[in-house]
């Protein structure tokens, strides 16, 4: 007999109709499996029953396995899907956009809830600009204050970091200060920013910095580093802390500043996002595929022109059986 996670695998593939192919990934999402292609994956492996249509599931590229091929046969999958009416594209692969089914009429048992960083979202680069004119004035809430950096911060700033998820360690904080700022503390007191609470303790910090590694070229300024320590997110700072960002920059002389960011902070892209700042045109090109994961996430009208994605393209997979 069958593991019960097995079953609700199972369960759930029944309900693909003839004519559309999941992926291993999607299954897994709809089913609240965090990573879990490979345990649908295996669950197909391992399926004797006739009325589960295995055959039905694909990887995430929308690629067949030689599971179902008899020996010394191949394209057995395909024939079936084949023979259901399922499209496959010039590469041998199904065509997802055409024949991939999107979970309607399907009960997700346990719905995927992505946390403000979170690594199972396939990751990508995404790069984000605006003017440094018309600033929105943004208080902090009563109780917190802006100060800037001083000698002996450092610590701090990991601890900060290392809260919201940016580290797994203090010494992986160690070595992102050296590589960033080991050289420039002396430039941090008129650009690093904290938000500190009115009893001292410094719980978020962003810097109005440059592209440190000489990549770009174009004189604007850089947000690096933008976080709020765990316990005092959701308490209104961020917006606040990163205008701020933008002022401090500003009076630097600077006219334009980049973000960059990545798929797995989604939420913080909408923060972005509400402040005005836009996806840079090449890096809209280049990422199509993680600015549409941020449309999905976010829901942001300023993203209306990316098409949404599909629940399994929004897990990062571990490689499919």
């Amino acid at each position: 007999m069958s593991s019960p996670l097995y079953e609700r695998i199972y369960a759930l593939v029944r309900r693909i109709p003839e004519g559309k192919a999941a992926t291993y990934g999607q299954i897994a999402f709809l089913l609240g499996l965090p990573r879990g292609a490979r345990t649908v994956g295996f669950a197909m492996a391992a399926c004797r029953d006739p009325s589960v249509p295995c055959h039905r599931v694909v990887n995430r590229f929308g690629g067949t396995t030689p599971a179902f091929d008899p020996p010394g046969g191949s394209g057995v999958q395909r024939m079936m899907l084949e023979s259901e009416g399922v499209r496959f594209d010039g590469e041998g692969r199904v065509d997802l956009n055409v024949c991939g089914w999107d979970g309607e009429n399907t009960e997700q048992e346990a719905p995927m809830v992505f946390d403000n960083n979170d690594r199972r979202i396939r990751h990508f680069e995404l790069m984000l600009c605006r003017s440094l004119d018309d600033l929105p004035v943004l208080p902090l809430p009563a109780g917190y204050r802006f100060v800037r950096y001083a000698p002996g911060d450092r610590d701090e700033w990991i601890r900060i970091e290392e809260s919201a998820r940016e580290f797994d360690s203090f010494e992986e904080g160690e070595a992102a200060w050296a590589r960033y700022y080991g050289d420039r503390e002396d430039e941090l007191p008129g650009r690093m920013l904290f938000v500190e609470s009115d009893s001292g303790e410094k719980v978020a910090t962003a810097t109005a910095m440059y592209d440190v590694f000489g990549r770009d070229t174009s004189g604007s300024a850089w947000l690096h580093w933008v976080s709020v320590r765990r316990d005092r997110q959701g308490l209104g700072l961020s917006k606040p802390l990163i205008s701020e960002a933008f002022r401090v920059m500003k009076a630097l002389g600077y006219t334009r500043v980049v973000i960059p960011t990545q798929t797995n902070t989604w939420l913080a892209v909408k923060v972005y996002l509400d402040l005005g700042c836009r996806p840079i045109p090449e890096n809209a090109v280049h990422s199509e595929t993680g600015w549409r994961i941020a449309r999905t996430l976010t829901e942001h009208p300023a993203l209306a022109s990316f098409p949404p994605v599909g629940p399994g393209d929004i897990l990062a997979e571990e490689r499919n059986p």
